[in-house]
């Protein structure tokens, strides 16, 4: 007779739902509760009626924000209850045993010395130290748009309309940090976080909500883009390379695309991180079968999307080629027997592939409907989702971007703080042109060794390089926009990878045992100086990226408002500011962009003299303003009228702003 005691009936009742493992229940009872939860939400939500919908877009009114709400969940919470159901219907093939299979060459490594882990603090204090000096830096458009559409809040006038008046601050609501994407720039992982890094300043320093503080607002992304260095050379480490960690976490820190996006208040870095350990994940859920690295692919792959939408890009391409080699790969084995992975084991790695990708994609449909409703009507108004032409300079300069951290060529002729590579060429042929052929050479040398030693991680990581390509098709073809060259920035991780391992390689037959003194010398002397030489060749962008902002915003309100006004000053004010394409209200929340022809602009000035008050213009995007506005820029070139106080600089010609000064009917110039 069995001494142990009977098992519970929440025991029994446990082992009564489908799968044969406690990962596989839970996942099961997760989706029947959440199948529960949407079908009680959905019978709740008072959803606007198709009649109120239409009326408003046929009049030219906005859909306020709770009927973009109300329609997006019940649309997203459908979807999400579809496919929750094809989860618990499906079980039978994604959650049976099996699934642990893995490459015949995959090998990890023995543990490394004690030199591992000071390097790499010495790495991650060199890189903090180099990222720094941006953190204070004005914000620019997305940046500040972002910020006060769906973290901080704006001004608005006490009474009607009169933003000159006396003025309140109104905060987001949190409901708007989460499901408010009506600009289409709401990086929704790092709102969050922004939120509370915010909200937990001003509390421990007593401040008002209106404060905000540059510093502290890029915090998560500064945090993200220094952990970033972290896990990748950790991954490596677990692969048995933590050599080549090493060397990627130091081609990473030094690149300039990773030193702006460590330090801008965007959800970038973020995704940076989530898309290495996202690839760690996937890894360890082929070696092991385990559920729990299942989990936490589709956990990181929701994260990815979250922090960034046009990360489904390499995302969609990692699925792809995982699929693909599980299908195809003559190199897979049992984990357990060793034996050739049998067709059955293939499959079910499979099944669990596609089951993860479904409860990834149904909870970032649910909670992003709203969103996208928002930015489906929103994309017809949005100048600067058009971008750059995607034509040759576009080109030249996306590769130059991702290849050596810096345009190829020029944006503004006129622009004496841009640092290009052509010209870096013409002037220093023997290191910038040295440079950029030793990082070619780097990046195809890297990548055959990659694709030959770790035919899968090559596979992989090779699939995340080209998806830029099918992502800018898909927006230039299909959503007839231009794929901005920053999107790209992802790419970077990849093109770092195949550059370490082909520096890896030449420090290995150097250190080998057949190898001569002078061959050991030659190897470790071009170890140092490729790096080197690329590094010279684009510290002068990165030294102007450390000391001009991007966009100088904060710049153009001290030269303004600011010479009259403390920042978040409420009062009646006679200062008047006018924007021309390019502005955030942060700064200056009595402004607009709507003084765009020279009749509107001849009645500000005329009121302006009335009230014996102060007007600045500042002017952006300069070249399309003199096309589509050109009696404004007239009136500003006109010295009798105006004074030009200054000309913020920036990387490109569409973030330089000219700052105007009206000089007054008193004080015009004769």
């Amino acid at each position: 007779m069995s001494d142990s005691p009977a098992p519970s009936l929440l025991a029994r009742l446990w082992h009564k739902l489908p799968g044969p493992t406690h990962a596989v229940r839970g996942l099961w009872l997760f989706h029947a509760l959440v199948i529960v939860g949407l079908i009680i939400l959905l019978r709740e939500l008072k959803v606007p009626s198709d009649e109120r919908w239409a009326a408003r877009i046929a009049t030219g009114k906005p859909q306020p924000f709770r009927d973009y709400l109300a329609l997006g969940l019940y649309y997203g919470g459908f979807v999400y209850l579809a496919l929750s159901a094809l989860v618990l219907l499906t079980v039978r093939w994604w959650g049976r045993l099996g699934g642990g299979v893995c490459e015949t060459r995959w090998q990890l490594g023995t543990r490394t010395g004690r030199w591992f882990w000071p390097v790499l603090l010495l790495i991650v204090i060199a890189a903090g130290i180099l990222r720094w000096p941006r953190m204070s830096h004005s914000y620019w458009g997305d940046e500040g748009w972002a910020l006060r559409e769906y973290v901080h809040g704006e001004y608005w006038p006490v009474q009607g309309k009169d933003m000159q008046g006396e003025l309140k601050f109104m905060q987001v609501p949190w409901l708007r940090v989460f499901f408010d994407d009506h600009t289409a720039g709401n990086h929704y992982a790092f709102s969050i976080l922004q939120r509370l890094t915010l909200d937990a300043w001003r509390a421990m320093k007593g401040l008002p909500e209106p404060v905000f503080d540059e510093v502290i607002s890029r915090l998560p992304a500064f945090a993200f883009g220094m952990a970033s260095l972290v896990i990748i050379a950790c991954f490596f480490r677990w692969l048995g390379s933590a050599r080549v960690g090493v060397i990627v976490a130091v081609l990473l820190s030094l690149h300039s695309w990773h030193i702006r996006y460590s330090t801008e208040a965007r959800g970038y870095s973020i995704m940076f991180c989530c898309l290495i350990l996202l690839v760690w994940a996937a890894l360890l859920a082929l070696r092991t079968g385990r559920w729990r690295w299942w989990i936490a692919f589709g956990v990181l792959e929701f994260l990815c999307m979250y922090s960034w939408k046009g990360v489904m890009y390499p995302l969609a391409a990692l699925n792809v080629a995982l699929g693909a080699w599980l299908l195809w790969s003559n190199g897979m084995r049992d984990m357990e027997s060793g034996t050739p992975a049998t067709k059955r084991e293939r499959w079910t790695s499979i099944a669990r592939l596609l089951a993860v990708n479904v409860m990834a994609g149904a909870l970032f449909i649910f909670l992003t409907t709203p969103c996208a409703l928002q930015i489906k009507d929103a994309k017809a108004k949005l100048v600067q989702l058009i971008g750059k032409p995607m034509d040759a300079h576009w080109l030249h300069n996306s590769l130059s971007g991702v290849v050596m951290g810096m345009p190829w060529e020029r944006d503004d002729r006129e622009n004496p703080t841009e640092t290009v590579l052509n010209e870096a060429i013409a002037k220093q042929p023997g290191i910038a042109g040295l440079g950029l052929a030793a990082e070619v050479a780097l990046l195809l040398t890297g990548c055959v060794l990659l694709c030959l030693r770790r035919r899968l991680d090559g596979l992989l990581w090779t699939s995340v390089a080209l998806s830029v390509i099918i992502a800018a098709l898909c927006f230039k073809y299909l959503f007839n926009a231009e794929w901005i060259y920053w999107y790209s920035f992802y790419v970077v991780l990849p093109l770092a990878i195949f550059k370490a391992y082909a520096l890896d390689a030449l420090i290995v037959r150097g250190l080998s045992a057949g190898a001569t003194r002078p061959v050991a010398l030659f190897c470790l002397a071009v170890v140092v100086a490729l790096p080197a030489l690329s590094a010279v060749t684009s510290w002068p962008h990165t030294r102007l990226m450390e000391t001009q902002p991007y966009e100088s915003h904060r710049n153009a309100w001290q030269l303004t408002r600011g010479q009259h006004e403390p920042l978040g000053f409420t009062g009646p004010s006679k200062v008047y500011t006018r924007y021309l394409w390019r502005y955030i209200h942060l700064y200056d929340p009595r402004s607009d962009g709507h003084v765009r022809d020279g009749a509107t602009l001849r009645e500000l000035m005329a009121k302006v003299d009335a009230e014996h008050g102060e007007l600045y213009f500042t002017v952006g995007q300069r070249d399309l303003s003199k096309g589509i506005c050109p009696e404004v820029m007239a009136l500003l070139a006109d010295e009798k009228l105006f004074q030009l106080k200054a000309t913020l600089w920036a990387e490109q010609e569409i973030h330089t702003l000219a700052v105007y000064h009206y000089r007054g009917a008193q004080k015009a110039v004769p």
